[in-house]
């Protein structure tokens, strides 16, 4: 996807690894977000905030952008990223939702 004019993704991504480095899990992830806004479907992106939030204790956020991530991948046919995804959703904030996708992801692998 084209960045909007003036927009330096590898720049962005360089200030938010050094925040990552300092522990300043906040700034990163805002950083993060930026490039987020810019081209929303960068799935690498979402999922290093959803493991940035992990980190800083936001379960529900994290949730969230692993949520995204795995059915996106499920979406594109990525069945196995798509069940990482989810069981890292099991991990962090185990819900009745996160298991049933578990299990048709699974399925679908002939598990």
């Amino acid at each position: 996807m084209a960045f909007g004019f003036g927009f330096n993704k590898q720049k962005v991504l360089s200030a938010a690894e050094k925040y990552v480095q300092q522990g300043k899990l906040q700034n990163a992830i805002a950083e993060y977000e930026k490039i987020l806004k810019a081209d929303p479907k960068d799935l690498t992106v979402m999922n290093t905030v959803g493991d940035l939030y992990a980190r800083n204790g936001e379960a529900e956020k994290a949730t969230e952008c692993f949520k995204s991530v795995g059915d996106a991948y499920a979406a594109q046919g990525f069945t196995v990223k798509g069940i990482a995804m989810y069981k890292k959703i099991g991990k962090l904030k185990p819900s009745l939702e996160s298991v049933l996708k578990l299990a048709e992801l699974y399925t679908q692998q002939g598990l």
